[in-house]
């Protein structure tokens, strides 16, 4: 037999929940990871109940988080009540996936939290499913954050389809179940067998909400007179789709926040027109209003950063008078990819708002906040274990002033 190094991780992974205090979140002298300081949640619970496991049920219970997620994971494991249950994921001398479950699986139902943004970690899940079924857990729910290779799901020439090549490699592995946070396109969940289901939590919403609250904590201008005994002062709105494919994310993100504020927003996209597959260069064309009023662009992923500078610019150019952005998934906090820096250099961009379903190894630029997903991950966890629905997660009518973060 080839003899192998040892493979040493921490035991302890508890210490992310950390990223979820809201005493954390007031202290910026704390750090953890370097995430402290931009994380940020919302002030009220929009859709986490408390769902603490039910005891006859905890029994049965297995959280895992693998290294990819392993702070998120923490997070959730807090929300829930619960302590991640112990697993070793490293590489052996040569480079290969090692992965070793440590507590006992049989029978029971695991919950495997682990986001896909770099071929370790789609080679770390394959595994950690395919220990979890030889293990012979009694079922396999792959909660991924971040699903990679997500948006590469047609085919325009001789290339693989590698969202479905994905989606099958975790199926052969053994997965019963599938959560995923807002995949590029919808029509990924059809890549998987009718015999597993798949669902799309979306996290726009939440975003939606954030940005509400901060708009309601602007000043009034010295000019400005209430209308009546109840109005308050909420500053003109424009919601902009970063470019055709992200209409959709945009108009939810507008109908929230007009349900959230009672005032009136606007909607606005962007065209790239590109004039070939590819193409980098092209000149943004704005439809709809953005003169004096502030923008708020919407899109999924972000990577390089490019596409939101030259929307920001776009805006600028146009008269906007303040830029934000949300993208669901930060894949541009990604060591060595030179993203972060760009986008802290984007002169009229006020902040980049991105989820934190994609870990940052180090310490963020100020112009990017990550919106910490921890809660409606739990919940989405409480509901499926306790064979609730979950579409019906997200209840604005119901949210609550008490905090979610402990």
């Amino acid at each position: 037999e080839q003899s192998r190094d040892s493979v040493e991780k921490e035991d302890d992974l508890s210490l992310g929940i950390l990223s979820t205090s809201s005493e954390v979140a007031q202290q910026p002298s704390l750090d953890v990871d370097g995430l402290s300081e931009n994380t940020v949640t919302t002030k009220m619970a929009y859709f986490h109940r408390n769902s603490h496991i039910n005891s006859y049920l905890g029994k049965k219970f297995i959280l895992l988080a693998g290294p990819s997620s392993e702070s998120l994971g923490g997070d959730v494991a807090h929300l829930l009540g619960w302590e991640l249950n112990k697993m070793n994921v490293g590489k052996f001398a040569d480079g290969e996936v090692s992965v070793e479950v440590k507590d006992s699986v049989r029978g029971k139902h695991v919950y495997l939290i682990c986001t896909t943004s770099s071929n370790d970690a789609v080679m770390e899940l394959t595994f950690m499913i395919s220990a979890l079924r030889r293990a012979s857990a009694k079922s396999i729910t792959a909660v991924i954050p971040y699903y990679g290779y997500s948006r590469q799901d047609q085919r325009f020439g001789r290339e693989p389809l590698a969202g479905s090549d994905i989606a099958l490699m975790f199926e052969d592995m053994g997965v019963d179940h599938v959560m995923c946070l807002d995949l590029h396109n919808d029509s990924l969940r059809g890549f998987f067998s009718p015999r597993i289901p798949v669902e799309n939590l979306v996290p726009v919403p939440v975003a939606a909400a954030y940005f509400n609250e901060e708009l309601t904590s602007v000043p009034p201008p010295s000019d400005w007179i209430p209308k009546g005994e109840n109005d308050y002062y909420y500053p003109e709105v424009t919601v902009v789709a970063s470019h055709e494919g992200q209409v959709e994310r945009a108009a939810l993100f507008r109908n929230v926040l007009q349900r959230l504020s009672g005032k009136e927003v606007e909607f606005a996209f962007i065209s790239k027109n590109r004039q070939r597959r590819g193409e980098e260069k092209y000149t943004p064309e704005v439809v709809g209003n953005v003169k004096g009023r502030r923008c708020i662009i919407v899109d999924d992923i972000v990577s390089t950063g490019s596409t939101l500078e030259n929307n920001v610019e776009r805006l600028a150019a146009l008269g906007a008078d303040s830029i934000h952005a949300w993208a669901t998934h930060g894949v541009a906090v990604v060591p060595g990819c030179g993203a972060p820096e760009r986008i802290e250099n984007i002169k009229n961009l006020d902040y980049l708002l991105i989820s934190n379903s994609v870990m940052s190894e180090g310490k963020l630029p100020s112009k990017i906040r990550q919106l910490n997903v921890a809660p409606l991950l739990a919940e989405a966890i409480a509901r499926s274990l306790h064979n609730q629905s979950i579409s019906g997660i997200l209840n604005l009518e119901n949210a609550r002033l008490d905090r979610y973060d402990g």
